[in-house]
């Protein structure tokens, strides 16, 4: 296996591991495949459910866990009652011909379990899963080639299990501890040498610590021994081939063009093969490709938890969603500048008809023939919409709009506060002001003056809360907090809930 795909000796002596632990699991489950046998719902007859094998199934595994994950597809297919037909994938059809020289001196029966290996894997697939004798599917590999085996399936409607491709993201906030956060952290991206789809792929760290734990964790990769997996003390070993290591290549040079910076690594290795030296990459913009994709190496890529705030906003597009809008009161477009607020609209089909029974609020509803949706919004430069508030719960205090969101995550940013909602409160001078109720962590204290103190080192003065008020929120049974309620208290002896 090492000599195969490159892992470190130690790796694929796991793998073995573990990959034999796959069959003595499903071995013993072999024997508990039992039916059912149940009373019919109208107490006359008996209903007797039997489980039957699927039939032949094709198993198509992956390079970067040879033997594991042949262990892992064939030993439930078999222990169901089914001959299989396995496709390992081209780099490794060694390790698979190996289990199953294996599986033959055991005594498995001579035609349950079939391998073929080729270079044009896709001349082999699709005749097979043409053949109307096959049943099931169960494919491991990059979520391109699985959207494609997924549609030839469809023409048989074959049973299919997909394990596909990954982008996980590792979060690390500001009052982690470092030292176990790095060690984490290297665990998670460099099994397998990062060629693992349960792989760590891109790390959001609270700005505050980011430079810190980006060293650290650059300190490390740098650290591990890059070389052949067959030698003594190597860590991390070559990647499968030079398609995979360009790809890597090119992803640390388009995060380092768009201004990323390298703590460790960040070119290929010297060695004869194909070597990438293990890679910290601090300060890694949005925009990079590799927080995007899958980096399949060993690459660690580290952005700043601002920068993750932007991410939260982004939301994905939709192929049939028609345009949303942000705009005034006039229903023109606010300006892209990330500030000037409005409320979103949209048209489409994703769009009510309009209020049961209620022409009036429908017409009300559809001004302009846009659906106004009754959120408040900014347009940012990039087009992205970041929602602000509900229109009702926006506090106009001296002409000025104040987000009770903003206020809201700006508040329990204190690390005494456990949740908090803001509402508007009648004010003579101002008309209204925000307020703050707050629910502080068990064991924690805060004052109104330190709450108030805090919001003012982070927003705009005249946002900040007039008043906080501590205690528990009232909430429904879900868990959803009534802010309401409070309003309510708040205006009670008032005609209007605005001032």
């Amino acid at each position: 296996m090492t000599l195969e795909m490159g892992k470190p000796l130690a790796e694929s002596k796991t793998e073995l591991a573990y990959g034999a632990e796959f069959f003595c699991w499903f071995s013993e489950e072999a024997v508990r495949i039992d039916g059912r046998y149940t009373v019919a719902p109208n107490g006359v007859g008996r209903l007797l459910t039997m489980r039957q094998p699927v039939g032949p199934c094709l198993l198509i595994t992956p390079w970067n866990f040879p033997m594991a994950m042949g262990t892992r597809k064939i030993g439930p297919a078999v222990a169901a009652g089914c001959t299989i037909v396995i496709k390992p994938a081209e780099q490794t059809p060694l390790s698979m011909l190996a289990l199953a020289e294996i599986l033959a001196e055991a005594g498995l029966p001579k035609g349950v379990s079939n391998v073929i290996t080729s270079t044009s894997p896709g001349a082999i697939t699709e005749p097979l899963l043409s053949d109307p004798r096959l049943r099931k599917l169960s494919f491991t590999g990059s979520t391109p080639v699985g959207h494609k085996l997924i549609e030839q399936s469809a023409r048989q409607i074959l049973r299919v299990s997909m394990e596909l491709g990954g982008n996980a993201p590792f979060l690390i906030f500001e009052d982690a501890v470092l030292e176990a956060a790095v060690e984490g952290a290297l665990i998670a991206k460099m099994r397998n040498m990062g060629e693992a789809c349960t792989a760590a792929n891109r790390f959001h760290v609270a700005a505050p610590v980011a430079a810190a734990f980006a060293e650290r964790l650059g300190e490390r990769m740098g650290a591990l021994k890059l070389g052949r997996g067959t030698e003594e003390g190597v860590q991390v070993g070559p990647l499968i081939d030079q398609p995979a290591r360009q790809k890597v290549s090119q992803l640390v040079e388009d995060a380092l063009d768009k201004g990323a910076r390298v703590v460790a690594g960040g070119e290929p290795g010297h060695h004869r093969g194909y070597f990438y030296k293990p890679t910290g990459l601090a300060d890694v913009p949005r925009e990079a490709h590799m927080l995007h994709e899958e980096v399949f190496g060993p690459v660690a890529p580290v952005a700043s938890f601002d920068q993750a705030r932007l991410l939260a906003r982004q939301g994905q597009g939709n192929v049939i969603a028609d345009r949303v809008r942000v705009v005034d009161e006039a229903l023109r477009d606010v300006p892209c500048d990330g500030t000037t607020m409005g409320e979103v609209v949209m048209h489409g089909n994703h769009v009510m008809k309009g209020y049961y029974e209620n022409p009036g609020a429908t017409a009300s509803a559809f001004t302009g023939g846009w659906f106004h949706s009754g959120d408040i919004a900014v347009w940012h430069p990039d087009g992205y919409i970041e929602l602000r508030d509900r229109k009702k719960d926006v506090i106009i205090s001296g002409g000025e709009n104040i987000s009770t969101i903003e206020v809201e995550q700006t508040v329990v940013r204190h690390p005494a506060v456990l949740e908090c909602a803001v509402v508007a409160i009648p004010d003579e001078r101002w008309g209204e002001r925000p307020k703050a109720f707050v629910t502080l962590k068990p064991g924690h204290t805060a004052t109104e003056r330190e709450i108030i103190t805090f919001c003012r080192e982070h927003l705009a003065h005249f946002k900040c809360p007039a008043a906080v008020e501590f205690g528990d929120l009232p909430k429904t049974s879900t868990g959803k907090i009534q802010k309401y309620v409070l309003r309510e208290r708040e205006w009670m002896g008032r005609e209007k809930r605005i001032n």
